[in-house]
């Protein structure tokens, strides 16, 4: 993905973070928040910010982002299909190799020098750019909950549980609740 088509680029070059880190506070313009809106399917995003420190490890050759974001989102209720704003608040944390690409280009493979045993390995720093916003963003769409539901609306007689399900449909069945002609039986008492 190049910066052109990126909706929250802030790229800062590994070569200027120096030896003591560096501290980055970015937010996103209202047209940025418009295009991650899009992005991730929301109905809107108000508010985006995020408050990065950036350390150069093991000699400058990776480079550790830490930080905090703050994200006010819209989303519609899957039960409601109501919108209804939720707050986001969350840390994030990834480790750039700014020695990968360079070895990759020359076709040798990346050094092993680097244990990672419990975390991810480190991502490759792009011609020694590092993208803090697409960063940002990308841990936002981690943190959206991919079914929303609108606080205090419940999914009604339906579970995802399988133990409860059963039990869900044999008392169902039992009743007559939530059938497949149920909704048909109460027309008909209705119209007699």
């Amino acid at each position: 993905m190049t910066t052109e088509t990126l909706e929250f680029s802030r790229e800062i070059a590994t070569e200027k973070i120096g030896d003591a880190g560096r501290t980055m506070s970015i937010e996103a313009t209202p047209e940025e928040r418009d295009r991650l809106a899009n992005r991730f399917g929301l109905v809107s995003l108000e508010r985006l910010s995020a408050e990065i420190f950036l350390t150069p490890e093991k000699g400058g050759k990776l480079i550790r982002l830490k930080g905090t974001f703050s994200a006010l989102i819209t989303q519609n209720c899957v039960v409601t299909l109501e919108p209804f704003e939720s707050t986001i608040e969350e840390t994030l944390e990834r480790v750039f190799d700014t020695t990968r690409m360079e070895e990759e280009a020359l076709g040798e493979s990346p050094e092993g020098d680097f244990e990672f045993k419990h975390q991810d390995p480190p991502e490759p720093a792009g011609d020694g750019i590092i993208d803090v916003g697409e960063t940002v963003a990308e841990q936002l769409a981690l943190e959206i909950d991919p079914f929303p539901r609108k606080p205090g609306v419940s999914s009604g007689n339906f579970t995802t549980d399988p133990e409860a399900a059963v039990a869900l449909s044999t008392e169902n069945a039992k009743t007559g609740k939530n059938g497949p002609f149920a909704a048909l039986e109460d027309l008909k008492k209705k119209l007699k």
